[in-house]
């Protein structure tokens, strides 16, 4: 079986700076959870921007904190 081909930098880069997914400068891979539908409720879906998740946001930038904290209040965990 044949390796997969690697993705596009500008590909990656596109897909990653559209929703779900927020650019915050230092942080890695963060999305919002908002939008998803309920597992046990079919009448309820999570709020869009109020719940995020990331990778590792140890090199988070000043310009990213601002952003980040823009984003509402936040709680990291």
């Amino acid at each position: 079986m044949d390796p997969p081909l690697p993705l596009e930098p500008d590909y990656v880069k596109s897909k990653l700076a559209s929703p779900p997914f927020v650019e915050v400068e230092g942080v890695v891979n963060i999305r919002s959870l908002g939008s998803y539908p309920s597992q046990t409720r079919s009448d309820f879906i999570t709020k869009p921007n109020f719940m995020f998740r990331s990778g590792a946001i140890g090199n988070i930038t000043e310009s990213g904190k601002k952003k980040l904290y823009g984003l509402g209040n936040i709680d990291i965990i």
